[in-house]
C-alpha cells in the first residue's frame, strides 16, 4: 500500500497513481491540499485490518530550513 502524502504539488497524486496502477499496488489518497500527516497516519493505521506488511509514504521533499514540512514529520512520528 502506498499513502499519497504529497498533497500540494500539482499532479503528484496522479503521478504516483500511475506507478501504483502499473505495479498493481493499492494507493490511498486524500484530495489535493489535504493534511499530508493525516493521510499517512491513517494509512499506517489501516495496515493491520487490510493485512498489509509494507506501507510506503510518498511525501513532499524536505529541507531542514522548511519548518512547516519538518513539523509534518514530527507529527507523523508522534502518531506512530
Amino acid at each position: 500500500m502506498i499513502g499519497a502524502g504529497d498533497t500540494y504539488r500539482a499532479g503528484a497524486i496522479e503521478q504516483i497513481g500511475v506507478h501504483c496502477e502499473r505495479l498493481g499496488i493499492k494507493i490511498i489518497q486524500h484530495p489535493e491540499g489535504g493534511d499530508p500527516s493525516a493521510v499517512l497516519l491513517i494509512r499506517y493505521s489501516m495496515r493491520n485490518s487490510h493485512k498489509i506488511d509494507v506501507v510506503l509514504a510518498d511525501t513532499a521533499g524536505r529541507f531542514h530550513n522548511k519548518a512547516n514540512l519538518m513539523s509534518q514529520l514530527d507529527k507523523i512520528q508522534a502518531g506512530l
